[in-house]
C-alpha cells in the first residue's frame, strides 16, 4: 500500500469524497495543462475513488481499466503517492510541515480593521491588515498556497487551478471568520455565499481586497475632483483662509498617499481659484508671476512660493476681526466710555444671577427686598418678584441729564488722536483710511453696548485689553508688550520650536497673564511677538 502525499495523508475529512476530490485537484493543477483539462478528479470522485484509503491502493493498472491512457496514468499515480526520486517540480508546493514538528511561535493576528460607510475596511488601515494575515498564515500553508497568497495580496487573481476549499483556504477564512482577525457581521454578509460555503478563503481574501480598492479608487476620483474644483473663498469669509489653505494641504497629502500625487501645474490652478474672489491676494499671485518670469524666464512659479503668498494673507485676514475688536476695547479704555444708565442696569442685573442676591431657591420671594430698587437699578418693574419698598433710588428716577459738552480744545484733541489711529490702523491692515476710519468709529459704537473691558473679561481695573483673539494661532501667546505682567513663570523642561509669520522662534517659558476670565494661563511667553494671542479653536475645543 503506497503512501499518498501530505495533503491528502493529514486530510481531517478521509471519507468526504468531497474535500478529497478538492485536494485531489489541487496536487494536478501543477501538472501539463493538456493533462489536467482531462479533469482526472471528476472522474475519481464519479467512481467512488476519492476517499484516501482508496487512493493509496490506486494502481496504473486500475486506472488504465478505467480507460486511461498508459501516460496519464503513471503520471496521475506519481502525483497522488508519494515516491522516492519524485521530481522536484512535482514535490514544489506539496510539502507541508510534519506533524508534530516543532514549528516558531506564530505571531498574533491583529485586529480586523475598522469599516467606513461602505462596510469595508479602508485602504489605509487595510494595507497592514493584509500584511499581518500573511504572516499568520503562511506557516500553515503549503509553499503553491503561499505563492497563491501573495499574489492576491499584491492584488492578482487566484491561480486558475486552485482548488477552492483545500487546507490552504481553510487557513485562511478561519483566520478572517474567527478569532481576533475575523471580519464584523456586516463585512462577511457582503462576501458571495458560494464562497463561504466553499470555505474558498483564497477567493474571500480576493474579494475584500478588490472591494476596497474598487472603493479607495473612487474615493480618490472625489477627492480628486474636489482638488480640482477647489470653492473660492468668498470676500466676507476671507479670514476663513487659513482654515481652507490647511484643509487643501490635507487634502493634497492624503491624494498624495494613494498614489495621486497632483502635478505642480494642478495644485498652482487649484490654489488660485482658492483665492479667485480675493483681489489683493490675486494682484499680489500676479506681481509674483510677473517677477518670477523676469527673474527666471521659461519656468513657472513654484507651488511653495504661492502658498507663502496665500499664508500671508492669512494670517492677516484671520485677525483682522480680532484686531478691530482689540483698537474697539483699547478706544473704550482710552475715552472712558460707559454705558448709558439703562444699559448699565439691564446688564448689572443679568449678569448678577437673583436680584436680590439672599433669596435661596424655593423662597417667597416677596417677602424679600430688591437691593437694586433701593438703588434705582432694577429693570424689571412690577415683574420684578422681588419686594419694591418706598420709592426707588435716584438712578430710577427721572431721566438722566445731558452730558455737557466737551471743551474745543479736547474736541481738537480727539481728532488728532482719532487721525493717528486711523493712519495707524491704515498701515498694520493694509486698507484705505476711509475703511480704517470706519472700523474705529464701527468699535466705538458696538463698545457703547457692553460694559467696560475689564469687566466684561474678569479684569482687574485699569488693565488694558491687549490680547488678539486669532482663528489661526493654536497655542496661547503672551507677546513683548504684555510679558512684564506675567505671572508664574517657569521654564520649560525643553524648549518649544513655535512657526510663526516671521519664521521659527525657539520658547523657553511659560506663563499666565491675569484676567481674561483664566483663558491666558500657560501661555508661551514670545518677547518678538507683536501681540498676544488667544487660539480662538484651542479654546473652542477645550469649552466644548
Amino acid at each position: 500500500m503506497a503512501q499518498l502525499r501530505e495533503q491528502l495523508e493529514s486530510c481531517k475529512s478521509p471519507d468526504d469524497q468531497d474535500v478529497v476530490k478538492g485536494l485531489v485537484a489541487f496536487l494536478l493543477s501543477g501538472l501539463p495543462e493538456d493533462f489536467t483539462d482531462k479533469k482526472h478528479e471528476d472522474m475519481l470522485r464519479a467512481n467512488g475513488l476519492c476517499r484516501v484509503r482508496v487512493l493509496r491502493k490506486l494502481t496504473e493498472a486500475k486506472l488504465e481499466a478505467l480507460g486511461l491512457s498508459m501516460g496519464d496514468a503513471m503520471m496521475l499515480v506519481e502525483a497522488l503517492q508519494e515516491e522516492k526520486g519524485a521530481p522536484a517540480e512535482l514535490l514544489a508546493g506539496a510539502a507541508m510541515v510534519a506533524a508534530g514538528a516543532p514549528q516558531a511561535r506564530r505571531p498574533e493576528m491583529r485586529p480586523f480593521p475598522k469599516c467606513g460607510p461602505t462596510r469595508y475596511p479602508e485602504l489605509e488601515e487595510w494595507e497592514p491588515f493584509k500584511t499581518g494575515l500573511r504572516l499568520r498564515v503562511q506557516p500553515e500553508m503549503t509553499a503553491a498556497g503561499q505563492a497563491a497568497l501573495l499574489n492576491v495580496v499584491a492584488g492578482g487573481d487566484v491561480p486558475g487551478g486552485w482548488a477552492a476549499g483545500c487546507p490552504d483556504d481553510v487557513v485562511i477564512i478561519t483566520k478572517l471568520v474567527n478569532g481576533p482577525g475575523a471580519m464584523p457581521d456586516e463585512t462577511l454578509r457582503l462576501v458571495p455565499k458560494a464562497f463561504r460555503d466553499a470555505n474558498a478563503g483564497l477567493q474571500v481574501l480576493h474579494h475584500l481586497n478588490s472591494r476596497v480598492c474598487a472603493v479607495s479608487e473612487a474615493a480618490t476620483e472625489v477627492q480628486e475632483e474636489e482638488f480640482g474644483n477647489q470653492r473660492p473663498v468668498a470676500e466676507a469669509r476671507k479670514h476663513m483662509l487659513a482654515s481652507v489653505l490647511a484643509v487643501w494641504r490635507q487634502l493634497r497629502n492624503m491624494l498624495a498617499e494613494n498614489g495621486a500625487q497632483q502635478s505642480a501645474a494642478r495644485q498652482r490652478r487649484s490654489l488660485s481659484k482658492m483665492v479667485a474672489k480675493l483681489p489683493e491676494v490675486m494682484n499680489r499671485l500676479e506681481a509674483s508671476v510677473a517677477a518670477h518670469k523676469v527673474m527666471h524666464p521659461g519656468t513657472e512659479l513654484p507651488v511653495a512660493a504661492v502658498e507663502a503668498v496665500l499664508e500671508e494673507f492669512a494670517a492677516k485676514y484671520s485677525s483682522v476681526a480680532a484686531v478691530e475688536g482689540a483698537y474697539g476695547l483699547q478706544l473704550l479704555e482710552a475715552f472712558e466710555v460707559v454705558p448709558v444708565p439703562g444699559q448699565q442696569q439691564q446688564h448689572q442685573q443679568r449678569q448678577g444671577g437673583n436680584s436680590s442676591g439672599s433669596a435661596a431657591p424655593g423662597e417667597d420671594r416677596s417677602r424679600t427686598p430688591c437691593k437694586f430698587w433701593k438703588l434705582g437699578n432694577c429693570w424689571r418693574q412690577q415683574k420684578c418678584p422681588w419686594r419694591h419698598d418706598g420709592k426707588p433710588g435716584p438712578g430710577q428716577g427721572a431721566a438722566p441729564a445731558p452730558a455737557a459738552p466737551a471743551p474745543a480744545w479736547m474736541a481738537e484733541q480727539m481728532d488728532l488722536w482719532l487721525a493717528n489711529k486711523v493712519a495707524g490702523v491704515s498701515v498694520l491692515l493694509g486698507v484705505g483710511q476711509e475703511k480704517a476710519r470706519g472700523m474705529i468709529l464701527a468699535a466705538l459704537q458696538v463698545a457703547q453696548h457692553h460694559h467696560r473691558a475689564s469687566d466684561c473679561l474678569g479684569q482687574h481695573p485699569g488693565v488694558a485689553l491687549m490680547v488678539v483673539a486669532d482663528t489661526g494661532a493654536t497655542v496661547r501667546v503672551i507677546g513683548g508688550a504684555d510679558s512684564s505682567r506675567a505671572q508664574n513663570v517657569r521654564a520649560l523642561p525643553r524648549p518649544v520650536r513655535v512657526s510663526a509669520a516671521g519664521g521659527e522662534t525657539l520658547v523657553h517659558e511659560i506663563g499666565d497673564l491675569p484676567g481674561y476670565g483664566g483663558l491666558m494661563e500657560g501661555c508661551l511667553i514670545m518677547e518678538g511677538c507683536a501681540h498676544s494671542l488667544l487660539p480662538v479653536g484651542s479654546v473652542c475645543d477645550e469649552k466644548g
